[in-house]
């Protein structure tokens, strides 16, 4: 037999589960949409960069499937390129390697930057380190409007809960 709690404890227990619950959608939310956000500025910023030749050293991909519509397809490698006389080694693909999107544009992208072949690498030219080969946005509307309706819902969620919170205190 357990212990009786004290009155008021699993109240309490519940509306700090709410709170994290409110946070993780909140925090959840935020980061898909800074994620997109972040995508739709880096492609709009190469758009200006440098370009200069290069050639693919290893390239492959591949794709999980989670569910049976849910396909991730992630592209990984290097290039070589050289700026101004110094060489560099490139391992971005793709604003966003981990996730190019179905296995159409994960072909399209492999046999595009197969090995051996010569490539026009995008640089910036602040920093030649930072380079990408496809500066094609990966901005993805869908996502972006996912996260945007999370942000949304978790700040409603933690409107109403602050809003019970003080009726509660206003009673006590």
């Amino acid at each position: 037999m357990s212990e009786p709690r004290p009155e008021g404890a699993e109240t309490r227990s519940n509306r700090i589960f709410e709170w994290i619950i409110v946070a993780s959608i909140l925090l959840g939310g935020g980061l898909m949409l800074a994620h997109q956000a972040l995508l739709w500025c880096r492609a709009s910023a190469a758009q200006s960069w440098s370009i200069v030749n290069g050639i693919v050293e290893q390239s492959d991909g591949s794709c999980s499937y989670s569910r049976k519509t849910d396909v991730t397809c992630y592209i990984r490698g290097r290039y070589l390129y050289e700026v101004a006389g110094t060489r560099y080694v490139g391992n971005r693909f793709t604003f966003d390697d981990r996730d190019v999107g179905g296995p159409d544009a994960l072909d399209s992208l492999v046999r595009r930057f197969w090995p051996g072949n010569r490539v026009a690498v995008h640089f910036d030219p602040q920093d030649p380190s930072f380079a990408v080969l496809d500066i094609t946005s990966q901005f993805r509307p869908g996502r972006a409007l996912l996260g945007a309706a999370a942000v949304a819902v978790g700040l409603f969620a933690a409107a109403l809960g602050l809003k019970q919170q003080r009726r509660r205190k206003s009673r006590q």
